[in-house]
Formats: C-alpha cells, structure tokens, sequence
C-alpha cells in the first residue's frame, strides 16, 4: 500500500513533472492516500495544467504588484536580502520570475503572509484525515523543481521548510519524510542564449550550496564558523512576524543531470520530463517503493559517517514496455487496411466513366442527360447479377433473396429493401388494430350487432342510431390514432439506435444481416440506402392515391351512410335504413343494415385503408428524409474514401517506428521488431477469418455514418 505522500512541484518545470505523476496515478486503487500540489508565480501556466488535471492543487504566489509595491511591505527583504535595481522594480511576478530566484522568494514571503499555502495545509491534512492505518504512518513528502530558472530555485528551501515546521508543529509528525528531486542547468541549457547559460547555472550553484548549508546544519555538522549563525526566518501567516525555521529542509535531495555516467544523453527536454516523472513513480508511488525507503533507512550510518554529505544523491530509471495500445492499432490498421481495396470504388469508377462518355457526347447533342448517380449504381449492381465473380454479383447477392416463383416453375429474386417496406406496412396496420382505444370500440361495435342479429320481431330505431354512432366514434379514433401511431413508429424506426443482434424485421438492420449471422459489404448498404429513398418515395405516393384527397377520406368516414348522390343533405343510418322514420324496424331491414355495418368495420374495410394510409404518410414522409441524408453521408464516406484510406495506411505504417528502440530514451520497447510483428499479424489472420473482419468493419462503417 502506497503511504500518505504530498508531491509539490514548484516553478514550470517541477509543476509540469507534478502534473504528469498525477495522471500516471490516476488509476490507482489508493488514489486517495496522495495529494498533488503546483505551486508558480505564472499564472498562465497556473491556469493551463488545472484545465489539464483539475485534481491538482493549484496555488499562485504572485499577486499584481510591482516589485517596488512588494518591498514596500517587506522590510526584512529590503534591508537585508532583496538585490534592489531599478529593472527589477517595475517587474510584476504574475508573469515568472524572469530567472531572478529572489522574486520569486518575495512573492512567496508575500504570499505566507496572506494565507496563501492554506491549500497546501489542506492537501497534507487530507491525508492524515484518511481512514484505517493511514494516518499512523509516517508522511511522505516529495518536492520537484528545476534549480535553473528563478520561481522553484528560490522557494524549495522555504517550502520545504515551512512544510517541516507545519508537520512537526501542527502534527507532530518528526518522522515525516522530506525528499527533493531537482532538475540541474545541464538539462536546460541546449535552448539558451549564452547570458541565460550564465543565469541558470549561477542559480543552481547558489541553490545546491544553500541545500547544503542548511542539511548540513540540521545535521549540525557545518564546519565553517562563518556559517555558525545561519539561519531562516518567513512571515507567519496569522502575525506576519518573522519566524524562524530550524528545521533541515531535506532528508535526501536527488539531482537530474542532462548526461548520465556512461555520458550518454536523452534525446529532447520533454524526454527528461518524463524520465524525471518515472523515476519518482518508481520511487514514491510504484510497487517498489517501500524498497526505496528501506534503502533510505540503511543510508544512516553512510550519513553518520560522513558528516550528512550523503545526502545529495543521484536517481535514475529505465521502462521496459510492451506497447499494448500501439501494436494493437498496428495490428487492426494491418488487418483492416488489407481488405480496404480500390474494389469498393469499382462502381463510382464505372459512373465516372459514364458521366466523362455522356459530357463528351452533350458536346455534339445537347439533348443528352445526365444519369442520376443513385439510378446508375442500383442498375450497374443489377445489370450485373449474373456475372459471376464480379464485385456487382456479390452486392447484388447481399442485397436480394432468392425464393420460388407464384407458380412454383423456378426461382426469382427480391429486393430486400422492398420486403422492409412491406413488413414496415404490416407493423403499422398491426399496431393500428391492436390500439387499446380502438379494439374497445370494435368491441362495443361487434356487441351491438350481436343484440341486433339476436332480437327477435321489429328493432327499435333507437338501436341503429346507437350503433352508428360507435362506427362514427371508431373513425374519428382512427384519424387521430393513425396519425399518432405513424409518428411513434418513425421515431422507433428511423433513428440511430443500435438494434441489437437480432433486429425485427420492420427494422432496416434487419436486412443488413448475412444468412451466417455477419454484416453485409458498406457498398450492399449503399445499395439498400439508395433503394429506401426510392422505395419511401413510392410508398408515401401510394398512400396518397389511397387517401385521394384528404376532406373527401375524412368526410367518407364520418359520415359512412351518406349518399353521394345527394348534394344537399348529409344522410344518417336511419335516413337510409328508415326512411319512413318508423319507431320500430323490420327484421328484414336491420339485417342489411347489419351486413354494411360488417363490411364497414372489417380489416379490409375503407376505414382501416384510410388509417393505413394516414400512418403511411408520417412514417414514408419521415423516411425519404432520414434515407435521403443517409444516402448523402454515404456519398460524403466514398468521396473522402480513397484519401482517408491513403493517410491511415501511411499512419499506420509508421507505427513500428514509433516504437522502435533508439538512442537518447530511457524507454526500451518488446515485442516490436518486424519479425515480431509479422508474426502476430499472422496469428491475428489466423484467428479471425477475412469475412468476419470484413462484417466487423462494415457494421462499425454503417453505425458511424449512421450516427
């Protein structure tokens, strides 16, 4: 279990590493028992990495004063310490130190006595806050920064030191464990001017010689008595009075140097960024760090030997990695990229060649037109149906159903966007008749024509007007539900949600399903695409030569026994049936009245073709949009199709060498050399047959365009 450890990183460079530890724990399952602090003078980059990892600490030490406006309230400062120039002066901190340590020691002093390290108090009573053992164990503290520019050089003593007093103080805590991992000029100097070389290297000569003095005074081992009276003092931050600190800032301070002992180098400042990050994952946070400190532990009687000048020393760490991620995406690229071919194209090719024939000859003949692209590439595939081997065959055979003929003499082949449609229309005029509303006024209808067919002698008027009235009922139940029901349907049906492995067969994805259980080619999907809006298009024209115009439908089925005849009068059940207006009606005539009743509500009946009609128009209408966009997204993918499949090819080409072992990374590779990886492409070949990866990856196609 990884112990309660705080890692502050000070300035740019110590933040950056923070940073970069923070999200390499992320997945921890003791995440909790650390706490991760940035603490700058720049508040852009403050602002940057908290938008980069929001769990991160953030504390700004600088505030929008001048350098004059800072001295003013520092007396000790002025007086004894701060080197007064007149640049310096009109320098506001807000943006760096400029290299400069002492400003960045001012902002600081500054920034202690207005409470600012309060969030860094919080971090560290976090973890003593936390439940079981924890707060039992000794605290880990891990402080990282650059000695070469001016923010994390001149505040590593004071912050190491405040963060001493805080835990022996507050928390009684003196076995607590302070480390310092500091970044050394060397690593900075390639990108520097030749002043800003002199800069950073005099303030790490300053800043190792002051680590030292004030270690080896905590370990009362300073031998020269010029220093006898060293000491520290910051503004306490309830009084604002000096207060001085006694404590050693560090156990143990490693330094990073740009080359190692065999003087060999890394390759760029991000790879010491990251080579700094894991060795102190390795160290603090890993596994293996309880060994780390056991080591720690031995180094006492090296410590006692020589007088505390073991307490610099260096670090280093190399990652043997498996890179997982990179070889899997070199593997699908691989895979998928082989059955990627210029076959997809070879019906666009075949309408650009229309289309240049058809340009030439509108030269000579005006007269001529051009092929609607969607009309070209169903007739190609269908032209072709019957070349065997050919692409077209193959898309025609995904996209048809071979079944007998009517008359049993042999077998024919049906579009299976057609069969989409017809299921869709059943699903529709199923869901119409298994309405809740109009099965009880079916049921109330069939009820009343029962007594009716049962009464014995002459019927009272009364009944006809009754059970006209339930027919009357029913159609205005069914304009209104017809209507509702076209629009829940086009929801369901034409939207992006997956469908799940077995799709109902009113479902498009239903028809993109291959016999074996696979998906068809993307170019039989465009075929049914391309098919759907002409198809959609069709039947939405059909329900509107059913309807015929839409006053005359709903007039016809509100008034069912008016006699067209009659151009003044709307007549009714009895106006029919009891034209003399008789109380009482003979058997003879309810039973005509009976049987129209029946024809007028049976399934076939003009009543339902009506709501069927209606339902059609919502969903059709609906679906000439949805088909006609999908149609257009389609034609977008193989329009962008040669060129996307060029540039991820030649990306995943690279990968290998991405990935390969070089010189100047502490990284080193497994699994990566050529042979190695022809041979995992082929157990990969071996394991998943070329159809399947194929239906794979025009499922993903298909639900990509879709969404």
């Amino acid at each position: 279990m990884t112990a309660p450890t705080v890692i502050i990183g000070l300035g740019g460079a110590g933040s950056t590493i923070c940073t970069k530890l923070s999200k390499m724990a992320k997945s921890l399952k003791d995440r909790n028992r650390l706490q991760f602090v940035c603490i700058d003078t720049d508040r852009n980059d403050l602002r940057h990495r908290k938008e980069e990892d929001a769990t991160v600490v953030q504390i700004q030490t600088s505030a929008p004063y001048k350098i004059e406006d800072y001295l003013k309230r520092n007396r000790h400062a002025r007086e004894d310490w701060f080197p007064i120039h007149t640049i310096l002066n009109s320098k506001t901190p807000t943006e760096g130190a400029g290299q400069v340590r002492a400003i960045s020691r001012l902002a600081l002093d500054e920034a202690m006595s207005k409470g600012k390290l309060r969030a860094l108090d919080d971090a560290i009573d976090t973890l003593f806050r936390l439940n079981g053992d924890a707060g039992n164990q000794a605290i880990r503290v891990i402080i990282v920064s650059s000695l070469a520019g001016g923010t994390g050089s001149g505040i590593v003593i004071p912050i190491a030191m405040y963060i001493k007093h805080l835990l022996n103080s507050s928390f009684n805590k003196t076995g607590s464990v302070v480390r310092g991992f500091f970044l050394l000029p060397e690593i900075f100097a390639s990108a520097k001017s030749q002043d800003e070389k002199a800069s950073i290297f005099a303030n790490a000569y300053a800043s190792v010689r002051e680590l030292d003095a004030f270690m080896r005074k905590g370990d009362q081992a300073l031998e020269n008595t010029k220093y006898k009276d060293l000491e520290f003092s910051v503004p306490h931050p309830m009084s604002g009075k000096d207060v001085n600190y006694n404590e050693s800032p560090f156990n143990f301070c490693f330094l990073f140097d740009r080359r190692n002992a065999d003087d060999l180098s890394l390759s760029s400042f991000d790879e010491y960024m990251t080579y700094a990050a894991n060795t102190i994952y390795a160290q603090a946070i890993s596994g293996a760090s309880s060994r780390s400190n056991s080591s720690e532990d031995n180094a006492i009687k090296a410590l006692i030997q020589s007088g505390g000048r073991d307490r610099f020393c260096g670090a280093g760490s190399a990652v043997l990695k498996y890179p997982y991620e990179e070889i899997l995406d070199y593997l699908a690229g691989q895979t998928c990229f082989e059955q990627l071919g210029e076959e997809w194209l070879t019906i666009d090719k075949a309408y650009t060649e229309d289309l240049n024939k058809r340009k030439a000859e509108k030269k000579q003949d005006p007269s001529v037109e051009f092929e609607d692209p969607h009309t070209f590439y169903l007739q190609n595939v269908d032209s072709k149906s019957d070349d065997k081997g050919t692409f077209q065959q193959m898309i025609f055979r995904q996209t048809h159903k071979e079944h007998e003929d009517e008359y049993g003499e042999g077998t024919q082949w049906e579009e299976l966007s057609r069969s989409f449609v017809h299921a869709l229309d059943s699903h529709l005029e199923k869901k119409i008749r298994e309405n809740e509303e109009i099965k009880q006024i079916l049921f109330e209808i069939n009820k009343q024509r029962s007594r009716l067919q049962a009464s014995k002698g002459k019927v009272d008027k009364g009944a006809i007007n009754s059970l006209e009235g339930a027919i009357i009922r029913l159609a205005q139940s069914l304009m209104r539900v017809s209507r509702e029901t076209g629009r829940h349907v086009a929801l369901d049906v034409f939207s992006a949600s997956p469908r799940g492995k077995n799709p109902k067969p009113y479902y498009f994805q239903h028809y993109l399903k291959t016999e074996d259980g696979g998906f068809v080619h993307p170019n039989a999907v465009r075929y049914m695409v391309y098919a759907m809006v002409r198809n959609c298009n069709y039947a939405y024209s059909t329900a509107q030569e059913e309807l015929g115009e839409d006053d005359d439908a709903k007039r016809s089925m509100l008034h069912p026994f008016d006699d067209p005849a009659t151009t003044n009068k709307v007549e009714t059940a009895n106006d029919r049936y009891n034209k003399k207006n008789r109380n009482k009606i003979s058997r003879r005539i309810i039973k005509k009245f009976i049987e129209e009743t029946e024809t007028l509500v049976s399934d076939e009946s003009e009543f339902f073709t009506f709501a069927s009609a209606w339902a059609k128009l919502i969903v059709y209408g609906e679906g000439i949009k949805f088909f006609t966009q999908l149609a257009s997204d389609f034609d977008d993918f193989y329009k962008t199709y040669p060129t996307f499949v060029e540039k991820e090819s030649n990306r995943v080409r690279l990968i290998p060498q991405q990935i390969a072992n070089r010189d100047g990374s502490a990284i080193r590779y497994t699994c990566t050399s050529q042979a190695c990886l022809e041979e995992l492409l082929d157990i990969v070949g071996a394991a998943d047959a070329q159809d399947s990866i194929t239906g794979k990856l025009s499922a993903l196609i298909f639900q990509d365009i879709l969404e």
